[in-house]
């Protein structure tokens, strides 16, 4: 499972980056998310994100724990190529995907209650939750 939490997604990119990239994961540009299990513990996260070009943007992203730190390296082939808003929407798409469903909308459950005092991600964040219908 991906060791992450929504701080750690504000830490590692910046405001506009993070909103540009749950803006991406929202529209569903997100897709063939692969994730596996590394042998140093860390989780490789493969996806492609469809961005202004006609061809998606390949994402790569290793997610591993330094103790209480989580370090998140995100190579994209778009022309950023680190850490950009295709990397924080394959994230974002990955976080929503493995959070469970919340009971209300800003009552996070699971990996996303453990915020730390930081600000809630926007309901938005989590494009792929169940409610109701799908």
């Amino acid at each position: 499972m991906l060791p992450l939490r929504w701080a750690d997604l504000e830490d590692a990119f910046h405001d506009t980056t993070l909103a540009r990239g749950s803006h991406y994961a929202r529209e569903r540009r997100v897709s063939e998310v692969r994730q596996q299990s590394l042998d140093t513990g860390a989780v490789q996260l493969q996806a492609l994100v469809q961005g202004t070009e006609t061809a998606p943007y390949q994402v790569d992203i290793v997610v591993e724990r330094d103790g209480p730190q989580t370090l998140i390296t995100g190579r994209c082939t778009c022309p950023v190529g680190h850490n950009c808003k295709h990397a924080a929407a394959a994230l974002i798409a990955a976080y929503a995907l493995h959070a469970p469903a919340r009971k209300a909308p800003d009552e996070p459950a699971g990996p996303a209650a453990s915020w730390s005092g930081r600000k809630k991600p926007p309901s938005s964040a989590f494009p792929y939750t169940k409610r109701g219908s799908p």
